[in-house]
């Protein structure tokens, strides 16, 4: 019953392009993930054998998939002995970082463990970052800023700061996960993620704590409690959370009890696979790291480096701004779209685009230096759908 979560993980990680790709080994064909991801070129996968690699990693938005031998097998044993540890070393165990993105990194089945930050997102990105332990590191499990990273079946435990710190100018995909035992669950600075199908308890403060921004939680367990539809507080039932097994317990499975999160998961998702090592129940999507749908299989088409899921209009960057920002917006699918700028009057002072266009990520840049300083809308309009958001111009 593997072979659905597979087949997911081999397509996601290496039909990022009409080319061949390249499997690079590590360590046999380098001796460390670095030297690996410095030999690789778009759509190659990294390849790493058990073993822990004493190393800080970075990625830089090459389309370069860097994986654990789970991604081949399905194991689970083998993120728990191929682990990526930053002790010793500045910042962060994994870096995701570009001046713009390119292509979608992905780091898949490892326990990244001992750095300052686990996983370090900046710079526009589009990292995937899938099936992996981020364990007993110093500051954050994930840090997030200006970037829009897809975090799924993760389990993020015992880190001294947030598990995950949502950061300025950040737009994400967070599902399925477990944020239990570090010092914040999820800290957000700024912003209004959707965060779905995730346990988040146990963790020593707030389980979420929010500066800036309306984050929506939704088929959640939240230890405390949290509005939004589906949401429980009820202890998850974890079957050894205090020995790092976070599954959940299942009387068919030999346990004592059946986890509240068993099949109470966002309806329109299903299990993809039904055992004692994945979804439990019926095919309705359990909450935690161990349900739900495998990795999305749709990352790459042969002409797009990135084709997102959501038709999303970021938040401008720099806001506020002095005479030019650039906006960025994503569409699943093509057809005809406009980009457009109104004041609050309601009156349409700029249009930046109007045509057909291609899926994926796209950026345009407002000129203002002629419009006097305010509050404006940017509004994106494609396929039926529309997202405005408040852009402030100072001079």
């Amino acid at each position: 019953m593997k072979r659905v979560i597979l087949c997911s993980l081999i397509v996601a990680a290496v039909a990022w392009h009409s080319a061949p790709a390249t499997i690079i080994n590590v360590p046999g064909d380098y001796p460390t993930i670095q030297a690996g991801i410095n030999a690789a070129s778009h759509g190659d996968t990294v390849l790493v054998q058990p073993g822990t690699y004493n190393e800080s990693v970075v990625l830089e938005g090459y389309g370069i998939t860097v994986a654990s031998m789970f991604i081949l097998t399905g194991e689970y044993s083998y993120i728990d002995s191929t682990i990526i540890d930053g002790e010793g070393l500045p910042w962060g165990c994994v870096s995701f970082g570009a001046e713009w993105y390119f292509f979608r990194d992905a780091i898949i089945g490892f326990t990244i463990q001992n750095g300052e930050l686990g996983v370090d997102c900046f710079h526009n990105t589009v990292p995937l970052i899938s099936f992996n332990i981020i364990t007993g590191n110093s500051q954050h499990g994930i840090w997030t800023e200006m970037t829009h990273p897809t975090i799924i079946h993760n389990v993020i435990s015992g880190n001294s700061g947030d598990g995950i710190h949502y950061g300025l100018y950040t737009e994400s995909e967070i599902y399925n996960n477990v944020i239990a035992g570090n010092s914040i669950g999820i800290y957000i600075l700024n912003g209004s993620p959707t965060i779905t199908n995730t346990i988040l308890w146990g963790n020593e403060g707030d389980e979420i704590y929010v500066e800036d921004g309306s984050p929506s939680f939704r088929y959640c367990d939240i230890e405390g409690g949290w509005a939004g539809e589906g949401n429980i507080d009820v202890d998850p039932l974890f079957r050894d959370a205090d020995n790092g097994d976070f599954h959940l317990m299942s009387t068919e499975c030999g346990d004592r009890h059946n986890s509240p999160c068993i099949d109470a998961g966002d309806p329109s998702i299903f299990d993809s696979i039904l055992d004692c090592n994945w979804g439990l129940g019926t095919e309705i999507s359990d909450m935690g790291a161990y349900g739900g749908e495998g990795i999305p299989t749709a990352i790459l088409d042969e002409n797009n480096p990135f084709i997102p899921s959501s038709f999303l209009l970021h938040q401008n960057y720099p806001n506020p701004f002095n005479a030019t920002t650039v906006i960025r917006y994503s569409l699943p699918e093509a057809g005809f779209a406009t980009v457009s700028i109104y004041n609050l009057l309601g009156q349409r002072v700029a249009a930046l685009y109007e045509g057909n266009q291609e899926a994926g990520e796209h950026t345009i840049t407002w000129d203002a230096l002629d419009s006097p300083s305010g509050i404006y809308f940017a509004r994106l309009e494609a396929a039926g759908q529309n997202k405005t958001i408040k852009i402030v111009l100072l001079k």
